[in-house]
C-alpha cells in the first residue's frame, strides 16, 4: 500500500503523480487522505497505525519503507530522525518573459554558504529559488525583490513551501522491519540539496534487499542490513566529499568567491572543469576533485582554508559509482551584486 496524506494527491506536479499509474500497475493499493502515525516490530511483522479522516485504524504487514522526508514527527520517534547540519530551500514560479539560460547567483545575500537562481521553467515564466543555513524564507524574498528591481521577474505565481533538506551521512537507515529512503536518512546531495536521483537509485536497493530479507524470512534489522551496507557503499563517497565541499564553501567570502569565478572565467578553466569526460551532473565528487586539484582554484582554495580543501579533496572510492553522462546548459553564475560570469556546467 501507498500512504499520502493528500487528498488532492492526483494534482501533483506530473513528474512526481506519474510513477503512481506504474505501482498501481504492480497491484499496490493508493491510499489518498491517509496519515501513518505509527509504526512497531512486533512478532515478525510491522503494527501500523493509520488516521483517515479522524478515524483510527490499524494494518499488519511484513516490512514498511519510510520515506516521509526530513523532520517527520513519525522519523523521530522511531529513531530516524537526523541530528546533524540542515540547509533550507524555497522557490517559487514567478512571470520572467526573457529568462532564457540558468543563472545562480552566490554571496553574503544569501545567508552562509547561500545561492539563488533563476532557471526558465515554462514560456514566459521562470523558477526562482534559494538555498540557504538560516533565515529562509527572508533571503528568498529578499532574491525576488533584487529579480524583480532589476526587470529580471514580474509576479510571483506560485510558491512552493520552505524545505529543510539534512547535510552529511546518515548513521541509521534500518530498523526491525522497517527501511528508510529519501531526505529521511540523508540521502541528498550536501552541494545542491537535489535528491531525487539518489532517491531513484537507493529505492532499488531496498526493494532488492526487502526482495532477499522477504526470501529469507527474516525482515528484523539484521535481515535488512543490506540495504544500509549498499546504499552506503553507493553515495557515502559522494555525501562525504559534498559535505566537504559545502563547508569550504561557506568558509569563502565575497571577494574570495568573486576571485575565484574571475580565474576561472579569465583562464578558460570552466571548460577546461566542465568538459572533462569523467564529470557527471549527478555525480559532484569528480567535479570537486577536479576543481581542487586544478594548479589555479584548488591551489587557493588551499590557501584559504587548507583543513576543509584536503577534507574536500576525493580519493577514489572502493566502490564503482556510475557515472552519466553530461547535461548541458549555460550557467550565468555571479555573486550578489549581479556582475554575471558565463560558464559550461555538466
Amino acid at each position: 500500500s501507498i500512504f499520502c496524506g493528500l487528498d488532492n494527491f492526483w494534482k501533483m506536479k506530473s513528474r512526481k503523480a506519474h510513477r503512481v499509474p506504474m505501482s498501481l500497475d504492480a497491484l499496490a493499493v493508493l491510499r489518498t487522505s491517509t496519515t501513518v502515525d505509527a509504526l512497531a516490530w512486533d512478532d515478525g511483522h510491522v503494527r501500523v497505525g493509520l488516521s483517515t479522516a479522524g478515524v483510527q485504524k490499524r494494518l499488519r504487514v511484513r516490512v514498511a519503507v519510510l520515506a516521509t522526508g526530513y523532520g517527520a514527527p513519525l522519523a523521530r520517534r522511531l529513531g530516524l530522525g537526523h541530528k546533524g547540519g540542515v540547509i533550507s530551500g524555497c522557490q517559487a514560479v514567478v512571470d520572467a518573459p526573457n529568462s532564457d539560460q540558468v543563472e545562480v547567483f552566490t554571496g553574503a545575500a544569501y545567508g552562509r554558504g547561500g545561492f539563488g537562481w533563476l532557471v526558465p521553467h515554462r514560456p514566459g515564466r521562470a523558477l526562482a529559488g534559494v538555498l540557504t543555513r538560516t533565515h529562509t524564507v527572508h533571503h528568498m524574498q529578499a532574491h525576488i525583490q533584487r529579480l524583480q528591481a532589476a526587470g529580471r521577474a514580474g509576479e510571483v505565481r506560485e510558491v512552493y513551501r520552505v524545505r529543510p533538506i539534512p547535510l552529511g551521512v546518515g548513521e541509521r537507515s534500518v530498523l526491525d522491519g522497517i527501511v528508510g529512503v529519501g531526505d529521511v536518512v540523508n540521502q541528498v546531495k550536501p552541494t545542491t540539496g537535489g535528491g531525487i536521483y539518489y532517491s531513484l537509485l537507493v529505492s532499488e536497493i531496498a526493494a532488492q534487499a526487502m526482495s532477499e530479507a522477504l526470501s529469507g524470512d527474516d525482515l528484523s534489522a539484521r535481515g535488512l542490513r543490506n540495504y544500509q551496507t549498499r546504499w552506503q557503499d553507493l553515495l557515502g563517497h559522494e555525501l562525504e566529499v559534498g559535505y566537504s565541499a559545502r563547508r569550504l564553501y561557506e568558509f569563502l567570502s565575497d571577494k574570495q568567491i568573486g576571485s575565484l569565478v574571475q580565474q576561472a572565467g579569465a583562464n578558460g578553466i570552466n571548460g577546461e572543469l566542465t568538459g572533462a569526460s569523467d564529470v557527471s551532473f549527478d555525480w559532484h565528487s569528480r567535479m570537486i576533485g577536479n576543481v581542487l586539484g586544478h594548479p589555479v582554484l584548488g591551489a587557493a582554495l588551499k590557501m584559504i582554508n587548507p583543513v576543509l580543501a584536503r577534507l574536500a579533496r576525493p580519493t577514489e572510492p572502493e566502490t564503482s559509482v556510475p557515472v552519466t553522462g553530461p547535461v548541458n546548459g549555460q550557467v550565468n553564475g555571479s555573486n550578489a551584486s549581479g556582475s554575471p560570469t558565463k560558464t559550461q556546467p555538466h
